[in-house]
Order: C-alpha cells, then sequence, then structure tokens
C-alpha cells in the first residue's frame, strides 16, 4: 500500500458511488490524502448533534453524502510508509418528518430545553414526533491505525468518542472497502445495484488487495477480521 494506490481506491470511490456524493472535499498530496484545514478532532465532550453540526460547518470531511451524513478519509504516509489513517463515518443526527414549517412550529412550541430533552430520549416519545423531525443516530464510527503505537493494537475499530474500548482489526483498511461497509448498511438497494456491475466487483478485487496484514496486540480480548 502506498500513496498512489490510496488515491486509485478514493478514484473508485468517486466513480462507483457518485450518486450518493453530494460534496467531494478531499485533497492529495505526495505523502497524504486529507482534506484542507485537517484537523485531528474539533474537541470533546459534545452532545453528537453540536459536533456533527461542527464538523459541516468547518469543512471536516471528505465526503458529505446525498442524506446529509460525513465520510472523513485520512491517510498520511512517512518515507512511503504508511504513519497513520483515519477512516470514520457520521451520521446525519436528524431526520425531517415533516415540512420545515413543521419543524420551525415545533421549536417555537417546545422551546430549545424541550428539543434537547427528545434527543437525550428524556421526553416522550410520541410528544417530540409532534416536532416535525426525528433524531435518528447520537454517534459515529471509526477504524484508525497509528504505526507508532505500543499501548494497544495498531490498526482498531472503534465506536463514538469511547477511546478506552477498540476492537483490534487484523489488517489495515482500504478507502473503497471502508465506503462500501458503510454504503452497505445505509444503502442496501444501491449496493445490491452495484454488485451486479463486474466493473465495480474487478476494482473490489484490487482494493481488497491492499489490505495490508497487522500483526495481533497481545493485550487484546477482541479481535476481529478486516471487513
Amino acid at each position: 500500500m502506498n500513496i498512489d494506490f490510496i488515491r486509485d481506491d478514493m478514484g473508485r470511490i468517486d466513480r462507483f458511488f457518485r450518486r450518493l456524493i453530494a460534496e467531494r472535499n478531499y485533497s492529495v498530496t505526495e505523502s497524504s490524502v486529507s482534506w484542507d484545514d485537517y484537523k485531528p478532532g474539533i474537541g470533546k465532550r459534545f452532545f453528537y448533534l453540536n459536533y456533527f453540526q461542527a464538523l459541516v460547518d468547518s469543512r471536516q470531511y471528505s465526503y458529505l453524502l446525498i442524506d446529509g451524513s460525513v465520510v472523513q478519509i485520512y491517510f498520511d504516509f512517512k518515507e512511503g510508509i504508511l504513519n497513520k489513517s483515519k477512516m470514520a463515518f457520521f451520521p446525519r443526527p436528524v431526520v425531517v418528518r415533516g415540512d420545515m414549517k413543521e419543524v420551525e412550529d415545533g421549536f417555537l412550541a417546545y422551546g430549545d430545553e424541550y428539543v434537547l430533552d427528545c434527543f437525550l430520549g428524556a421526553a416522550d416519545s410520541e410528544s417530540c414526533a409532534d416536532l416535525g423531525f426525528e433524531f435518528t443516530n447520537s454517534s459515529h464510527i471509526r477504524i484508525d491505525y497509528d504505526a507508532d503505537v505500543a499501548s494497544h493494537s495498531k490498526s482498531h475499530f472503534q465506536f463514538g468518542g469511547i477511546n478506552e474500548l477498540r476492537i483490534d482489526i487484523d489488517k489495515i483498511v482500504t478507502p473503497l472497502v471502508f465506503f462500501d461497509f458503510i454504503i452497505s448498511g445505509i444503502d442496501r438497494e444501491f449496493r445490491g445495484e452495484l454488485q451486479k456491475d463486474a466493473g465495480f466487483v474487478a476494482e473490489m478485487v484490487q482494493s481488497k488487495k491492499g489490505l495490508s496484514k497487522v500483526a495481533a496486540y497481545k493485550g487484546s480480548g477482541v479481535y476481529a477480521t478486516a471487513l
């Protein structure tokens, strides 16, 4: 795996998933795939709703999907060898069920504190439905790789911001494999169409050739085979 391979894999995503991509925001240099004004994090102790909005407002993403979700893909190489990677999926936290007038009326009628109670699950679900929208997600997923880390597995899967809990992965995951994994969960119909595309199947084979083996971390209690 090298920077040229990752560049090609990003091109595969652009080509095969273009119908689902609202905006492409990544950049490629001789040693990295990232995005403008890259930040490793935008702070801690945020509610997911606020964190998600901050990501979108500061354009901290590689792809903005047509459903409003965000995908981050970051790879950093040193002297041609992968040093770090991060791939994350941030699903949209809110789905509008009515028109925007209903949403505005809901905010005015119930107030900000009640809206927050709905997000936290502290309010009656039937009453929350009257707001005109629904909170559907409250966390994200990510896959990280760090060549220098010694305190835990170099490649691992994490849920949300729970840094203390990791599921070790036996390979470095490629961008196309990760993106396909996400789409297989959020748009199964489209993904089913892709599975019938001989060109996509052939390119997926190429992407999987880049799944580089990672040695097992001895202190791990949970270990997973790559996607």
